[in-house]
């Protein structure tokens, strides 16, 4: 929402700096010479075009510091994801609640940081599902997911997470109604 209303500025911006230079060159045609108007339409389109230019770089670069740090929360939420579903497989390899807990928090005060609303919104959908049947916390996860790529930059279509999760899923009843789910909303 806010690039677009961004987006809408620059054009505005853009068209108001037109219709000046419009006005400058039709009001002083008729007093100044061709050369000296090309002259002044020449650099002031630079001018106008350096300064978008350099905007747009530090958008960039803003971005690319934000990557790093979002980069590196996501993997570890992930991480705890792998942990969970390996001591699903293997109870041997279960993880202690206190510390998956603290890590937990941990990422959400980061996230608090980093990440976008969206992001954070579909983290915190995690905690309401203690006791949920295992397809809802699948769908919570793709979600997350999905979420997570999408705040990194990720060009996915819309239901990437649930393809994503596909892989995680252990039992065969519950592949079978996440396929389900998939399909449904590939249609809407």
């Amino acid at each position: 929402m806010e690039n677009q209303s961004a987006r809408v500025r620059d054009v505005v911006v853009a068209l108001l700096v037109l219709a000046f230079c419009a006005l400058l060159i039709v009001g002083v045609w008729s007093f100044t010479e061709t050369k000296f108007l090309l002259g002044v339409l020449g650099f002031c389109s630079t001018v106008v075009l350096a300064s978008y230019q350099y905007r747009k770089a530090k958008e960039r670069e803003v971005e690319g510091r934000l990557f790093a740090n979002k980069a590196e929360i996501y993997q570890g939420i992930a991480n705890i994801v792998k942990e969970l579903m390996l001591s699903i497989k293997d109870p041997s390899q279960s993880v202690h609640a206190d510390e998956l807990t603290k890590r937990m928090i941990d990422y959400r005060a980061k996230m608090l940081v980093w990440s976008s609303l969206d992001t954070i919104r579909a983290y915190d959908a995690l905690s309401k599902l203690e006791g949920k049947p295992a397809l809802e916390i699948m769908m919570a996860l793709a979600n997350l997911y999905e979420s997570m790529r999408k705040d990194l930059g990720h060009k996915d279509p819309d239901g990437a997470g649930l393809q994503i999760m596909i892989g995680n899923i252990t039992d065969v009843s519950s592949v079978d109604e996440f396929k389900e789910r998939l399909s449904s909303s590939k249609g809407s």
